[in-house]
């Protein structure tokens, strides 16, 4: 009996010990941070996006290159924690039913919202988007049978684990004629930029917080169906609700293009020019998107140097972002500068090579959004 307990004794210490190291490998100081983010080198973001784009000629919807595309996610997170299953880590595949009478729905109001009535029924403008929303409408009814897939790691915290923030990308492509505006199914979308540098960003950050102690938890989606009225956020706004109106939910940073970044061909000409995309001022729920973002930008400005991201409070509505500030759930969207240097040429084309992307403010945006989310994890941002 003294034996048994000396052993408990003995193990309570040692499990004790193992704690106290743990805690004392976490990120305390923005120097330490700092020198994690420079374990981040410019030729592994690059490969990684390189090589996601790679595993399919598409990632379109209801497509087997679509499903290669998946699998490959599945294999590529599973190869970068190893740690998955253990009890910190795991990851969810939520197979989800499409809302598609809501994308339809979703396309009509925007057409009714922003032409109708404001162009003449003869008005070229008029017809090419008459014909966008009427081709959308049809072609999403030839989806009714398709399965939608949204992947989610999770990584539990060792501090304050009940506290967590999402970080999310899509992970689908779409293709469109640049006359008719009518969908392409069946071209090459490489989507280099739209989506796979926000993927590709998020697979460096598993790689990054698998082998950390964080404080607090980290949920990173990767959603399907964006592409078609993003339906893969609604389903995991709805399936996740309580959780996500909770206190402890701190936010959904989500990230949607930041691969372009060009100065001749941007209307304020100079390099390294993102935005951060908040509600607009006087919207509800804009106060909380600034309270959520303007802490960790100081924090993220003052690590990484060489990208500027600046806010833009516009309630910007391209992206998944849009299904949380529909449940008053604050959210921002990391991306490029939409207003004055998108990439308007290569935009849902079979052209978004990674080869035309800016590869040097892609690897800091890589950066800043890495140091954003960790400036939030070890409580960084004063």
């Amino acid at each position: 009996m003294k034996m048994t307990i000396l052993c408990i004794l003995m193990s309570l210490i040692l499990n004790s010990s193992k704690a106290i190291a743990k805690n004392k490998s976490l990120i305390k100081t923005k120097s330490a941070l700092k020198i994690e983010i420079e374990n981040n080198k410019e030729k592994d973001i690059v490969l990684e996006l390189r090589n996601f784009v790679g595993a399919s000629k598409s990632r379109f919807v209801g497509t087997a290159n679509h499903q290669k595309s998946l699998e490959y996610l599945k294999q590529r997170i599973t190869e970068l924690d190893l740690g998955i299953g253990s009890g910190l880590s795991k990851l969810s595949v939520e197979e989800f039913t499409p809302d598609y009478d809501y994308a339809k729905d979703l396309y009509q109001k925007d057409f009714d919202g922003q032409i109708k009535g404001k162009f003449d029924v003869n008005d070229p403008t008029y017809k090419k988007w008459y014909g966008f929303t009427e081709n959308t409408k049809s072609f999403i009814d030839t989806l009714k049978k398709v399965k939608g897939t949204n992947l989610i790691w999770e990584k539990k915290g060792i501090i304050n684990p009940e506290q967590f923030i999402i970080i999310g990308a899509h992970y689908d492509t779409i293709a469109h004629d640049k006359s008719t505006l009518k969908i392409t199914p069946h071209v090459d979308m490489p989507g280099a930029d739209d989506n796979g540098s926000g993927v590709a960003i998020l697979l460096r950050l598993i790689a990054t917080l698998s082998s950390l102690d964080l404080a607090k938890s980290v949920k990173v989606v990767f959603f399907d169906f964006e592409e078609v009225g993003f339906l893969g956020a609604r389903s995991f706004v709805n399936s996740h609700l309580a959780e996500l109106q909770s206190e402890n939910n701190k936010g959904f940073l989500n990230l949607e293009m930041l691969g372009h970044d060009s100065r001749p061909g941007g209307k304020i000409k100079k390099s390294g020019d993102m935005k951060i995309y908040t509600r607009a001022t006087g919207d509800k729920g804009h106060l909380n998107d600034l309270a959520l973002i303007n802490p960790l930008k100081s924090c993220a400005d003052s690590v990484v140097t060489q990208v500027n991201f600046s806010i833009e409070a516009n309630s910007f509505n391209s992206s998944d972002h849009i299904n949380f500030w529909e449940k008053d759930i604050r959210a921002v969207t990391f991306t490029q500068n939409w207003e004055e240097d998108f990439n308007e040429a290569r935009y849902h084309t079979s052209n978004d090579f990674v080869e035309t992307l800016n590869l040097k403010t892609y690897y800091q945006s890589a950066r800043y959004i890495m140091a954003i989310l960790m400036c939030w994890n070890y409580d960084l941002a004063h």
